[in-house]
């Protein structure tokens, strides 16, 4: 009978230790699977710091020159596939009107060389001045439209912006202003 306990506690033992074991591996994985250090990040998504190289800015440059090229060639009026296409509708944004200066911006649409026209309206006269659109972080910049000392003689006018290019047209709300 004595050797069957002593079977019996060494079994018994082993089968603790096991379980130990188990039980170790398992608070191993569960407290360390998450380390940031040992998670992989994939080459696609590092930041560079460094200065571009040479070749980065020849890749980027002609990146560039190709969409220029494609948007010349949607705009050609003599590119029979733009034809087909109508126009955007846009709707010029007055941000500052006086009798010297007036200012609009073109939300929806960034290009350069679209026509920005003010059109200023006094009963039966009507008077225009002209400037280009251009580029601006993320829409279309009317250049600033100023007016010559009396170019608008006293009284209310209503003044409008109208927007026109080969992709997109538009014309402001009316706004008055007061000489």
């Amino acid at each position: 009978m004595k050797i069957s306990k002593q079977n019996n506690k060494k079994i018994l033992t082993i089968c603790i230790v096991f379980l130990v074991a188990i039980f170790a591996l398992c608070l191993f994985y569960f407290f360390f699977r998450n380390d940031p250090k040992e998670q992989v990040v994939s080459n696609d998504s590092t930041v560079k710091y460094e200065p571009a190289t040479n070749v980065e800015k020849k890749e980027t440059q002609e990146n560039k020159d190709k969409i220029i090229a494609s948007q010349k060639d949607k705009n050609d009026p003599n590119n029979s596939a733009g034809d087909n296409k109508a126009k955007k509708a846009v709707e010029p944004i007055i941000s500052n009107s006086s009798d010297r200066l007036v200012t609009a911006y073109v939300a929806g649409v960034f290009e350069d060389g679209g026509k920005c026209e003010a059109i200023f309206t006094n009963g039966s006269v009507e008077k225009t001045k002209q400037s280009v659109g251009f580029q601006n972080v993320s829409y279309t910049q009317c250049a600033p439209l100023n007016l010559e000392p009396g170019f608008l003689t006293t009284g209310t006018w209503t003044l409008q912006v109208k927007y026109t290019s080969n992709t997109s047209s538009g014309i402001s709300d009316k706004q008055e202003i007061r000489i």
